[in-house]
C-alpha cells in the first residue's frame, strides 16, 4: 500500500500543550505557551492552572500558522515535469498532454486516490496544511485542508459557468481567468464581468494575460488573484507583469501549482515571487496566512485562541529568515489538527504521537503520516 497507517488515528479530538515555543502572533513572535483542545487553539500564554494534556517541549523554535496553497492540483503531482513551453494557454497543452502521455495518465487514474499522496506529500514538507485543489480524492490519508469550492476551468469551453457562479452563492468560487497569451484568453475577464462574475468570491486563477486596468476592476470587485509564479514561466515562459500587481489594490494569493506544470512547491514559489519583487515579504506571507484563510472563509492563517490548531515550525531566528532564504531545509515539524503530522528525526523524541509517524520513503531523516508517494513518469 502506498500509505499505511498504524491502529492509532490522527484524526478526532485531541488535547496538546505547546511549550517554550516562540509563536508569530498577530502582535508579533511571542516566547509562550500554548493549548490544543479538539483540533483548535484554546488558550495562549500562561497554562500553569490548565488541564492535563499531552506536552511538547518546542525548545524555542519557531512556529508559523500552517501555510495555504491557494492552488496546486495534488493529483499532478505524481508526474514529473511535462512539456515546458512557451505556450499561449494552458489548454492546447493539456490537449497535447493527453495523445502524448495516455498510456501514464490512465495508469495514475487507474491507481485511485494513492495518485494524491505525492501531493498530499509536497504539501505537508513546505509547512502547508491547506490547499485548494480542483479534484479531491474520496478519502484522505491526512486531514489536510482542502476548502470544499467550485472550479470552473474554462469560461469558454466550459456549459454554463455563470449558472454555476450563481449556485455557489458566497463559496469560493475558482476560475481560470486571463491564464494565457492568447486572444480568447484576453477576453475572459470582459466575459467574467459581463456575466456578473466579479465578486468577492471569485478566485481568479492565473491572470498572466491581465492589463493593470483588468487588475483594478477585479480590485474593485473585492475578488482575489490567484498568482503561481513558477508554473507560469514553466508553461508561457512569463508570468504577471509587475504594474499588475503593484499599486492596484488586488488581493493576491500564492498557488505552488503541480509538479507535472513545473511547481516544486509553495515555498519555492514564494521564494520566486520574493525574487521578482512584485509584492513586498510582508504582502507575500499574508498571502499565504491571514489572506488565504480570509478568501477560503476558514478559522486559519493566525495563531489566535479559537482558531484551527494547524502550525508549521521551523528552526529558523526569523519567519523571513524560515520562507523566503532557507525554506524546507529548516522546516522541522507540521502540526494539523493539533497532532504532528510530519517531522524531523531530530525532533521525533519530544513528539507525543511519534508511533504514528513513519520514515518517509527516500527521505532519511524525515517522519511523516504519508510514508510513500507513486511516481508514473
Amino acid at each position: 500500500m502506498w500509505f499505511r497507517r498504524k491502529k492509532q488515528s490522527v484524526e478526532g479530538p485531541y488535547s496538546l500543550m505547546l511549550s517554550n515555543g516562540r509563536f508569530a502572533t498577530p502582535e508579533g513572535v511571542v516566547q509562550t505557551n500554548l493549548q490544543i483542545r479538539d483540533n483548535h487553539i484554546e488558550k495562549i500564554g500562561n497554562l500553569s492552572h490548565h488541564h492535563r494534556s499531552d506536552s511538547l517541549d518546542l525548545d524555542g523554535m519557531l512556529v508559523t500558522p500552517g501555510l495555504i496553497d491557494a492552488e496546486h492540483p495534488l493529483d499532478e503531482d505524481c508526474f514529473s515535469p511535462l512539456k515546458p513551453g512557451p505556450y499561449l494557454d494552458r489548454e492546447k497543452r493539456q490537449n497535447e498532454l493527453e495523445v502524448e502521455f495516455a498510456e501514464i495518465i490512465q495508469q495514475a487514474n487507474k491507481a485511485g486516490d494513492i495518485r494524491f499522496n505525492a501531493g498530499f506529500l509536497d504539501s505537508l514538507k513546505n509547512g502547508v496544511t491547506t490547499v485548494a485543489s480542483p479534484r479531491r480524492p474520496n478519502t484522505l490519508p491526512v486531514s489536510i485542508r482542502l476548502p470544499w469550492s467550485t472550479w470552473i476551468s474554462s469560461l469558454i469551453i466550459e456549459k454554463n459557468p455563470a449558472k454555476k457562479f450563481v449556485q455557489a452563492r458566497s463559496e469560493p468560487v475558482f476560475v481560470s481567468l486571463a491564464d494565457g497569451d492568447s486572444r480568447a484568453k484576453s477576453r475572459e475577464l470582459q466575459l467574467a464581468s459581463e456575466w456578473g462574475m466579479l465578486a468577492p468570491n471569485l478566485m481568479a486563477v492565473g491572470g498572466v494575460a491581465l492589463t493593470p486596468n483588468g487588475s483594478r476592476h477585479l480590485a474593485a470587485a473585492g475578488s482575489f488573484l490567484i498568482w503561481r509564479p513558477l508554473t507560469d514561466e514553466y508553461v508561457f515562459g512569463r508570468t504577471i507583469n509587475a504594474d499588475v500587481l503593484k499599486q492596484t489594490g488586488l488581493q493576491v494569493l500564492i498557488g505552488a501549482g503541480s509538479r507535472r506544470d513545473g511547481g516544486q512547491g509553495l515555498l519555492a514559489a514564494l521564494q520566486r515571487a520574493d525574487r521578482l519583487g512584485h509584492l513586498d515579504r510582508h504582502q507575500l506571507l499574508d498571502a499565504v496566512t491571514n489572506l488565504g484563510a480570509s478568501a477560503f472563509q476558514i478559522p486559519a492563517g493566525r495563531i489566535r485562541e479559537g482558531h484551527y490548531a494547524d502550525f508549521a515550525v521551523w528552526r529558523a531566528d526569523s519567519v523571513e529568515s524560515a520562507i523566503f532564504e532557507l525554506g524546507r531545509d529548516t522546516l522541522e515539524m507540521v502540526i494539523l489538527n493539533g497532532r504532528v503530522v510530519l517531522c524531523r528525526e531530530s525532533s521525533r523524541h519530544l513528539v507525543p504521537n511519534a508511533d504514528l509517524l513513519l520514515p518517509v520513503e527516500k527521505e532519511p531523516g524525515l517522519y511523516c503520516v504519508i510514508d510513500q508517494a507513486p511516481c508514473f513518469t
